[in-house]
């Protein structure tokens, strides 16, 4: 039997995130420890009341740098159109968050993980980890 510990710097009025979940900027993060394709990640997450992480901002991005050690997908891909990267919510992604000459479809890469701390395009057939996102 596992036990959880609380997040103990909340405010009262904030709900703490499940078990498991890791609390940063209003946010729960869910960093997975399996390997799912970005399709299957994605139905993962929704079935968690959540969505693949969407990362709107460098302190987001530093957050999650500081947490994970091995590439993880993110609720990030062109599929409806070639080189238009969008978030699941539809809005764009900031340029300055990819690493250095991404995106670049090498391979038809149309799937987004975060790598080394900033974004990257690969096959959306590749099993990797996740991270989901949910208000608490």
């Amino acid at each position: 039997r596992s036990m959880c510990s609380a997040d103990f710097n909340l405010f009262w009025d904030e709900k703490p995130c499940p078990c498991g979940w890791r609390h940063f900027s209003g946010y729960c993060y869910y960093f997975s420890k399996g390997y799912r394709t970005w399709e299957e990640a994605k139905q993962y997450c929704l079935n968690q009341d959540s969505e693949l992480t969407m990362i709107k901002s460098e302190a987001e991005l530093q957050f999650i740098e500081g947490t994970i050690r091995l590439n993880h997908w993110v609720g990030l891909n062109d599929l409806q159109r070639e080189n238009d990267w969008k978030w699941l919510d539809g809005s764009s992604v900031t340029k300055t968050f990819w690493l250095p000459g991404e995106p670049n479809d090498h391979g038809k890469e149309d799937c987004g993980e975060i790598k080394n701390g900033r974004l990257n395009d690969m096959p959306c057939s590749f099993k990797q980890h996740w991270i989901c996102q949910r208000a608490p």
